[in-house]
């Protein structure tokens, strides 16, 4: 009763005196507030005088007011201050203050910190904001922690005794090491320096990588530091949802995201946390699905469920032409905790599936496992896109097949790469030959159409009616060793494929990031030169392994060897060994000397170079240097003897002029 009889009192005596007290009297108030705000009314803090309207007992107008707390600046065109008489004994604010087109700068870290200015600065805005509960109209606030700056323009605001702020503003700005943002209609509670709650309706931000995201949704605090989150983020052809918890600035977040995204934009991502694979763009279509992780300054775990519901491809390294494939479903579990990181990834597709499993381990080493489930292999052939093997049109295959391979790899030494595997199954058999390619036409003499680096066709008879056709029985022992010890060591024990040389060549390619080494065995030599271009794609690749393997399946390796040697190529216009022969030491090749097979098997990896190269010119030391070496090789495989080897080593080799 005293508390509301003297606050009654109060109000009295001030509708009062703005009765009785005259202009004089209320110069003299506005002079000295203005002096004792000037002076240090904030704990030493300077205020430099603003323009006041004082009215007893009802409102206080200041115009062009600016305070300094520190490191926090404000400039205010209008203030109006009410006073609020029946808070005098109470914890309510005596003051409401009502701020016009305010600019304030704030620094927060300096009001964290434990200098002397720091602590007057903070307990002088902590005494305001006790006394005082303030409105914003159309106001712009600059707030920098370390790094990050924000920009609130044109907001509208409400601030209360217990350091709430509440903001909303049509446009925010963000500038920082996240990059910068810019948006709009922005609502957030902020209490003291940590924000409680900000929803945004659109947000887009250019991150320092070069990409602009834009995004919608609202955060809400849990704790000191962790926050609910439910946001949206799209750009171009991509969305994605996210919802789960996080703390911003420790970038620690638990979330659940649904989304999808286009192949030209995994493509992007590939070549940013993959720097090293440059992978031209060859794929387009969707890719969608959900997924949860845990994000903790890297990512920590994950589990997906994605889905490839049409992904087309363009002429690139997948193959020469344009194809839409079959829909792809896949589930992927990565643990990036502990220092084993782990990657499971199954996979199905139109009737097959399959799986990877793939270590990282303490050392530094990736190994993995590779399983294709077993399936038909009519179905495994079907499941590629029509034209996509366009040599194998019409080929039609009975049986069951699988694989199952292993691997590992230093990625501090690529080179190291190595790999097994094996076939299961009941395995594959040709019901069919394919229109374009029936090898069973090999096992007789044929005319074949040969095409050279630049599309130029040429003919070859491949049988006794071509004088130039040399067969098996009349190939010199040193000339048939000189191709296998040259070109394809292990072809009589093989099944088509070098595995050991394939996996040594794709380290070699994977150190040098570059498809520059296939290791082609001589039935794919064989198979290349009688059926397919020289295009280096996936496509190929598959077709000249399958071809390969149904040529294995049909000749024996004597008549493999003999097409090869009467059609690998011996320079421009050279076809067989035996044009090699002739041109290069005036003879046919049943009469050829062991150094000379030993040069004409070396010059099949670049035949045109090496006939420009000795066009006219004399033998190289370095190119004698290889012979002498090859020579000794054919001594140790048995193919010449010790007299044979001395004889030739004497000998030399000498070129024809050409």
């Amino acid at each position: 009763m005293m508390r509301l009889l003297i606050a009654g009192t109060c109000i009295i005596l001030s509708f009062a005196g703005s009765f009785l007290f005259n202009r004089h009297f209320e110069k003299y108030i506005s002079r000295q507030m203005s002096r004792d705000l000037s002076s240090g009314f904030f704990h030493g803090q300077k205020i430099p005088s603003p323009s006041i309207s004082f009215y007893t007992g009802s409102t206080i107008k200041l115009n062009d007011m600016k305070i300094k707390l520190g490191k926090f600046d404000a400039f205010v065109d209008e203030a109006v201050l009410k006073p609020n008489w029946l808070n005098l004994f109470s914890k309510g604010s005596i003051i409401s203050a009502d701020l016009y087109n305010p600019e304030m700068r704030v620094d927060l870290a300096y009001f964290e910190g434990p200098s002397l200015a720091s602590n007057k600065s903070r307990n002088a805005l902590k005494y305001m904001l006790k006394k005082i509960s303030i409105n914003y109209h159309n106001g712009n606030l600059r707030i920098r922690q370390g790094r990050h700056l924000f920009h609130f323009l044109g907001f509208n605001g409400k601030s209360d005794l217990k350091g709430n702020l509440h903001i909303n503003s049509p446009l925010i700005k963000y500038s920082g090491s996240r990059g910068v943002w810019a948006g709009k209609n922005m609502k957030a509670h902020i209490r003291g320096t940590s924000l409680e709650q900000m929803h945004i309706n659109f947000l887009t931000v250019y991150t320092p990588g070069g990409e602009n995201y834009n995004l919608s949704g609202n955060l809400q605090k849990i704790t000191s530091d962790v926050y609910t989150v439910s946001m949206e983020c799209f750009r171009e052809s991509e969305y994605f949802k996210f919802q789960g918890t996080g703390s911003i600035w420790d970038r620690h977040f638990k979330m659940k995201i649904k989304g999808y995204t286009d192949m030209n934009l995994l493509e992007k991502y590939f070549r940013k946390f993959f720097p090293a694979f440059d992978i031209p763009h060859f794929m387009s279509g969707k890719v969608q699905g959900e997924a949860s992780l845990n994000y903790k300054n890297k990512l920590e775990e994950m589990t997906a469920d994605v889905t490839f519901p049409g992904v087309s491809t363009i002429a690139g390294p997948l193959s020469s032409g344009s194809h839409i494939w079959k829909p792809v479903l896949a589930k992927l579990k990565l643990d990036n905790r502990v220092k084993e990181k782990k990657l499971d990834v199954k996979f199905s597709s139109g009737g097959i599936s399959g799986d990877l499993n793939v270590v990282r381990e303490k050392s530094g080493f990736i190994v993995g496992k590779f399983n294709l489930h077993e399936t038909t292999c009519d179905e495994l052939y079907k499941w590629f896109p029509d034209g996509f093997l366009g040599s194998l049109s019409g080929m039609r295959l009975s049986g069951e097949t699988g694989w199952s391979s292993a691997f590992s790899i230093n990625p501090a030494n690529p080179a190291s790469f190595n790999a097994n595997g094996h076939v299961h199954g009941s395995g594959c058999r040709i019901e069919k030959f394919p229109e374009k390619v029936d090898v069973q036409e090999l096992k007789n003499p044929v005319k074949v159409i040969l095409k050279d680096d630049l599309g130029r066709k040429i003919s070859r008879v491949l049988g006794p009616e071509n004088p130039d056709f040399i067969p098996f029985e009349k190939i010199p022992a040193h000339l048939f060793g000189a191709f296998v010890a040259l070109e394809d060591r292990r072809f009589m024990h093989h099944n088509g494929f070098d595995w050991p040389l394939i996996v040594k060549a794709i380290g070699f390619n994977l150190e040098r990031r570059q498809f520059r080494k296939g290791a082609s065995s001589i039935s794919q030599q064989l198979v290349k030169n009688l059926y397919l271009s020289g295009e280096r794609t996936i496509a190929r690749k598959i077709e000249e392994g399958v071809i390969t393997w149904m040529m294995e399946k049909t000749l024996d390796k004597k008549r493999i060897f003999e097409l090869y040697i009467n059609i690998i190529e011996m320079g421009p216009g050279l076809r067989g060994i035996n044009d090699g022969a002739r041109t290069y030491f005036q003879r046919t090749a049943d009469n050829l000397a062991p150094r000379m097979s030993i040069h004409l098997a070396s010059l099949t990896p670049a035949p045109r170079y090496y006939w420009q190269m000795f066009r006219k010119k004399a033998v190289p030391d370095r190119w004698t240097s290889i012979i002498r070496k090859n020579l000794q090789k054919l001594y140790r495989m048995g193919t010449i003897t010790r007299e044979e080897l001395k004889q030739e080593l004497e000998l030399g080799l000498v070129i024809s002029d050409y």
